[in-house]
């Protein structure tokens, strides 16, 4: 990459208010399905030593 494409990535990067609505969005969104799936896989691994 040329410095002119590399100055023109850095000059087009969002606002730090839409990077914190991502953020915002992914810790809403994403994380809360993350913990259910390791809820979920920790209890399958309860259920399968108990027996």
């Amino acid at each position: 990459m040329d410095n002119e494409k590399k100055q023109e990535v850095i000059m087009n990067q969002p606002s730090t208010e839409t990077m914190m609505r991502v953020y915002a969005f992914f810790m809403r969104t994403s994380i809360p399905r993350i913990l259910a799936e390791e809820k979920r896989k920790k209890e399958a691994n309860e259920n399968d030593t108990a027996d």
